[in-house]
């Protein structure tokens, strides 16, 4: 009879340890039991580390939902053993407009800011007593992520957010895809690096003055852009979500894509970059977040086996296509822009990609 009893006893507690949350490697696992933290002791720009987040395993940068939380994050950052005065967070106040969120959609219920938060639009911790601090979103500091453990019970869905935005339509939310694949491999051939340098370029003079002229036609926009390339780059920001909101922030997320040092392999070509395109979402939820446009750049001349980028259509309010140098991309829908643009990106070049990406 006491076998029974005890072994009765055991039952629940084998149960529950089979379904017990685990985390990986160095990650520690929080007060709820749901999710996993981790300290990446490596420095990087807000934008790069919710990128490296994402690719260390679908992780976002460190959402804090309570008190308990930030002690249990502070303590994480005191003993990672790496000299800084900050961490990342995944705080953002994207429509630099007071509106703070988590990067990754959660409510942001709980707040535990310093007094001279005030000179930044993405947040991190500071080292010495777990405040938060509003931060210019490039500085570069080690970063917190954080996703669901392993066996960890899951919450129900939350309601979609109320949030209150201007008129849709004053924000213009414009995602570059450019090619850096087509022309030839940038580590090898000094033509292809002069003429993906030049397309950067390109890029670089179009934002110059979309964010310079915010306003067209009697409307008054905010621009947010963001930028990825598809070849021969180091990485690409196909899952950045996020996006810059001056030519400062944007020239950081323009310059974070660089060659890939000697690799060959094209790890993210155009086949990647068009299904990335079709199934990509601005955090938060674009539904609510104003005039979306992809602009899709390609100089390939051959798209044999190459899927449609319209077939699904890419889920933005526009998609303009520029055509570097003669490339024909078939199946561009009517009503779909088709910019041609020439190897010299010249002036007449900009103005005629600008007139398309307007204020709407």
């Amino acid at each position: 009879m006491h076998n029974f009893l005890f072994s009765v006893f055991l039952l629940p507690l084998c149960f529950n340890s089979l379904l017990a949350a685990t985390c990986r490697g160095e990650e520690k696992l929080d007060p709820s039991g749901k999710y996993c933290y981790v300290i990446h002791k490596g420095f990087a720009s807000f934008h790069d580390a919710e990128k490296a987040c994402y690719d260390y395993g679908g992780y976002h940068l460190a959402t804090v939902p309570t008190m308990i939380d930030n002690r249990f994050v502070y303590n994480l950052s005191s003993h990672a053993n790496v000299f800084s005065n900050y961490y990342w967070l995944g705080l953002t106040d994207m429509t630099a407009d007071g509106s703070w969120e988590w990067i990754d959609g959660s409510d942001l219920n709980f707040m535990n800011w310093a007094s001279d938060s005030i000179n930044g639009y993405c947040g991190a911790m500071r080292a010495y007593d777990g405040k938060w601090q509003a931060q210019d979103c490039a500085k570069q500091y080690p970063f917190i992520c954080y996703g669901a453990a392993q066996g960890a019970p899951t919450d129900s869905p939350n309601p979609p957010k109320t949030t209150i935005r201007p008129t849709r339509k004053e924000e213009n939310m414009i995602k570059f895809m450019a090619d850096s694949e087509s022309v030839g491999n940038p580590n090898t051939d000094p033509n292809a690096v002069n003429f993906y340098n030049k397309e950067r370029e390109y890029i670089r003079a179009v934002t110059d003055v979309l964010f310079a002229n915010p306003s067209s036609n009697g409307n008054i926009c905010k621009f947010y852009m963001s930028v990825s390339f598809y070849g021969y780059t180091k990485y690409d920001q196909q899952f950045d979500h996020s996006a810059a909101w001056s030519q400062g922030q944007f020239d950081n997320l323009l310059e974070s894509n660089v060659w890939d040092d000697g690799k060959t392999d094209q790890a993210y070509n155009i086949t990647d970059a068009i299904t990335g395109a079709q199934k990509f979402q601005w955090s938060p939820s674009m539904d609510d977040i104003g005039y979306t446009t992809l602009v899709f750049l390609t100089a390939r001349k051959d798209f044999t086996n190459i899927p449609s980028l319209f077939n699904p259509f890419p889920q933005f309010d526009e998609v303009v296509v520029v055509s570097l140098d003669g490339a024909n991309m078939p199946g561009v829908p009517a009503g779909v822009a088709n910019i041609p643009v020439s190897k010299e990106f010249n002036n007449v070049d900009i103005n005629n990609l600008v007139s398309v990406l307007k204020c709407h």
